[in-house]
């Protein structure tokens, strides 16, 4: 479940000197482990140019094994840039979720609590071909993304809501998913998410803020929709986090922020992290993908539930990024960047999408 702790140890990133004693060691645990990889061997892995914060994932290819190949997620045990997410989380949800043969997960083929193998507790995944748009740099300002069609961008649009709604749809109960609540006091969903998103980004601004901040946590305090339909909340729900073929949704990754909502928490998602990576750091729009109330209107065109007031859902989801923002500045600047930058200022990438949010809410 979601929590605002702060993780405990860094992943230390795998180079080609420490790699060969990973080999090794990721092949007997794969031998002893898993059924018919007994007789496997690990080739030379990599780890994935996915601009991921959660944990460092491995591609790691293998010969005389049911598979071509697996994917290694590694938790991060301390410095962990995201402040809210959850291994054990991503474990219950790739494992309920990817033995759903219709819906596009990756299977969970085994896991290991211990650090002794590899450093840290890790998920070893079915490992799925195809692009992951770049957070660094954002997809919207060079790439396969940006270089592709206004047609195509549609057709991700299009793909990618439908795997949401098709993830909106799921009976979370009968999967036995009922304890995946926002830790934090509230009456319902999205109160927790609301009482949960404020705690979180006050935790990690240390008494940093700033009007607009403030004025948004405000709004949303005033201004809550009521109650919607439960649903299963990927969490981190967004174009960088799924695997694309030919512009189609291939497998949606990355669950350690997966919890019980509404569909307007995880779409808020979705769309403020678009206004994030196109409009707040100075990139074109991208024709083809929409935000806003358009973003709700085309999700319930595909299926979804209608979600009224969805500038709430938005700026929810923006006072939440921002503790990740903030996360990541602090750590930079214990290692010698930014100078005097105040991380909330009026120039910054979220706090931008901030006060833009606010004047179409106002």
């Amino acid at each position: 479940m979601p929590t605002h702790e702060s993780a405990s140890g860094a992943v230390s990133k795998v180079t080609r000197e420490s790699s060969l004693g990973i080999e090794s060691r990721l092949e007997g645990w794969l031998q002893e482990n898993l059924s018919g990889f007994e007789r496997c061997r690990v080739g030379s892995f990599s780890s994935s140019t996915a601009g991921g914060l959660s944990g460092e994932t491995l591609i790691v290819p293998l010969e005389q094994a049911p598979v071509s190949a697996v994917v290694v997620k590694l938790e991060v045990l301390e410095a962990a840039t995201n402040p809210q997410t959850s291994f054990s989380t991503l474990l219950t949800l790739q494992k309920a979720l990817g033995d759903i043969d219709t819906l596009p997960v990756p299977r969970l083929l085994g896991a290991e609590s211990s650090p002794d193998v590899l450093g840290a507790p890790f998920a070893v995944m079915e490992f799925v071909a195809g692009q992951i748009p770049s957070d660094i740099p954002p997809y919207a300002a060079s790439g396969w993304v940006r270089e592709a069609t206004a047609e195509q961008r549609a057709q991700m649009w299009d793909s990618g809501l439908d795997f949401l709604v098709q993830l909106h749809q799921l009976d979370w109960q009968a999967l036995a998913l009922q304890h995946l609540q926002f830790d934090a006091p509230g009456d319902d969903h999205l109160e927790r998410c609301l009482n949960f998103s404020v705690q979180l980004f006050r935790d990690e601004s240390n008494g940093r803020s700033s009007a607009i901040c403030e004025e948004a946590i405000a709004w949303l305090r005033s201004h809550r929709p009521g109650p919607a339909r439960e649903c299963l909340n990927w969490g981190d729900a967004r174009i960088g986090n799924i695997i694309w073929q030919n512009f189609e949704c291939a497998a949606a990754i990355d669950w350690e922020m997966g919890c019980l909502g509404y569909p307007g928490i995880d779409l808020g998602w979705w769309s403020f992290f678009h206004r994030w990576s196109t409009f707040g750091q100075n990139n074109p729009a991208l024709e083809g993908m929409c935000v806003g109330q358009e973003l709700a209107d085309l999700y319930h065109a595909r299926g979804g539930d209608r979600i009224e007031q969805f500038v709430y859902y938005e700026l929810l989801a923006a006072i939440r990024g921002l503790s990740i923002w903030l996360r990541m500045f602090d750590a930079m600047k214990a290692q010698g960047a930014f100078g005097d930058l105040d991380p909330l200022g009026d120039e910054i990438h979220m706090v931008k999408v901030v006060d833009a949010l606010m004047r179409e809410a106002r």
